[in-house]
């Protein structure tokens, strides 16, 4: 009788430890799984967008800019390469799960995720 419950107690372990897995998400992940937002406390609203192997940064203020191309990243800098005049812009990011501060020559701005169906001017 021992014997029995000593095997089913360590079945019912096992069972209960094999159901468990360890699930690791990188900050490249978190980071190119959502599209981001931002708005600053002067009007400038941004938009970061991911989309496989693309990135897409619109930035408008006095003026709107926008970058998009080929997006490499490691899990404390992504890169965008421009379809247009092929030049690779590099930004310094830390994901913070609902927010990340993405940095470009000194230069901070914070993003939070959103919608992409809607425009700068609707957020």
């Amino acid at each position: 009788m021992k014997r029995f419950i000593l095997i089913s107690i360590t079945a019912i372990v096992m069972l209960a430890f094999s159901a468990c897995r360890r699930v690791v998400v990188t900050s490249v992940d978190e980071l190119t799984s959502k599209s981001w937002c931002a708005e600053t406390l002067s009007g400038m609203k941004a938009q970061l967008i991911f989309d496989e192997n693309t990135a897409t940064l619109r930035i408008i203020g006095e003026e709107e800019i926008s970058l998009s191309g080929r997006l490499s990243a490691d899990p404390e800098r992504f890169y965008i390469t421009s379809v247009d005049n092929f030049k690779t812009y590099t930004f310094s990011y830390q994901v913070f799960y609902d927010k990340v501060k993405v940095i470009y020559n000194g230069a901070e701005l914070v993003f939070y995720p959103c919608d992409t169906t809607q425009t700068p001017d609707e957020y």
